[in-house]
């Protein structure tokens, strides 16, 4: 994926679906972003409900914050932002991902 294959991401990621909640939904997000690269934003919004609509199989994965910003950017969506900021409210002020998030949920017309 960060060679700019995210086809071939999506497809070796095919493999792993039948293991995807032992994997503590890695495969998914990671299936999810690979679906940004390539310009598909339902189905990479989907692959973040996967994550996000089963939160009870690992509750302290931060798979989940991230699935939600994911979302979140792809939808441009002001609720779905925050959801992610209720997500992190008591993380580190100064997470490069929260504050991306943050600037990104100022520019939102």
């Amino acid at each position: 994926m960060q060679t700019g294959k995210a086809k071939e991401a999506i497809e070796e990621l095919e493999i792993t679906e039948r293991y995807e909640k032992a994997a503590e939904f890695y495969p998914q997000y990671l299936r999810g972003l690979s679906y940004l690269q390539l310009g598909k934003p339902k189905n990479a919004v989907r692959e973040f409900d996967k994550i996000l609509n089963n939160r009870g199989e690992a509750p302290l994965s931060s798979i989940y914050p991230l699935a939600q910003l994911g979302k979140a950017r792809e939808t441009k969506n002001k609720a779905e932002y925050e959801k992610f900021f209720e997500f992190w409210k008591d993380a580190d002020k100064d997470m490069p991902a929260l504050l991306a998030a943050q600037k990104e949920y100022e520019n939102l017309n």
